[in-house]
């Protein structure tokens, strides 16, 4: 998977938006079955991480829009809703690049509600102060473990619920800054102890809403805290 080049076409993608004067986007989520089903893919692990490809290009230009101070919301999508609706205006629905097409103007669609996301469940943004213990749990996102592109810094519970997430960028800035910005996120939330994944991980990309699977630390590294 060419990393830099998806970085590169969002960001110009995004700076196109902006000198459009754009100041909402609205972009599709699929999860593998819908996404499969709208574009006739077979269950193998050749379309799963083309579906991965389209997930981290949405990753990238959903981040690019907002540096560029446009509102993005996300849309989850049905493979049969949208050819249905397809069919409905008379868009041709025969090519990946015309189902693509047709994708982009349903999620326009303004009566659409934007994807409701499972894989966090925020909790209040002062339990420190309210005497709540919590961690932190920094992770490296990579293809490979020599290109990283994404520090994860997760503030959570004991139990693993996230409180907030900070993603920083490679493709954004450097790595020293990137673990200063980590640092000031800890700091902000009164964290008492935090873990850092000794691997790389490979990016994996929530189907409700787009945004990258974060990491918390697991029991065996909690059992290694001395008390």
């Amino acid at each position: 998977m060419d990393t830099a080049k998806i970085v590169a076409e969002a960001r110009q993608a995004a700076a196109r938006a902006s000198e459009m004067e754009r100041r909402n986007v609205r972009l599709p989520v699929m999860n593998f079955t819908e996404w499969a089903a709208l574009y006739g893919r077979h269950d193998n692990l050749a379309a799963r991480e083309e579906h991965r490809f389209v997930q981290k290009r949405n990753f990238y230009f959903k981040r690019f829009l907002e540096t560029e101070k446009i509102e993005v919301t996300m849309v989850a999508c049905r493979a049969e809703a949208v050819a249905e609706w397809a069919d409905n205006e008379g868009h041709p629905f025969f090519s990946d690049s015309d189902k693509t097409h047709v994708l982009a103007h349903y999620v326009s669609q303004p009566d659409l509600p934007p994807a409701q996301c499972v894989h966090k469940r925020p909790l209040t943004a002062d339990l420190a102060a309210a005497g709540l213990e919590l961690f932190a749990t920094m992770t490296v996102y990579g293809e490979r473990p020599d290109l990283p592109e994404i520090l994860s810094t997760v503030v959570h519970t004991r139990d693993g619920w996230v409180v907030e997430s900070l993603e920083v960028l490679a493709a954004e800035c450097g790595g020293d800054e990137a673990f200063d910005k980590a640092g000031s996120f800890m700091q902000r939330h009164g964290v008492k102890h935090a873990f850092q994944d000794p691997n790389v991980r490979r990016p994996e990309f929530c189907a409700d809403c787009g945004e990258l699977l974060v990491n918390t630390a697991s029991e065996a590294e909690y059992g290694q805290i001395k008390r």
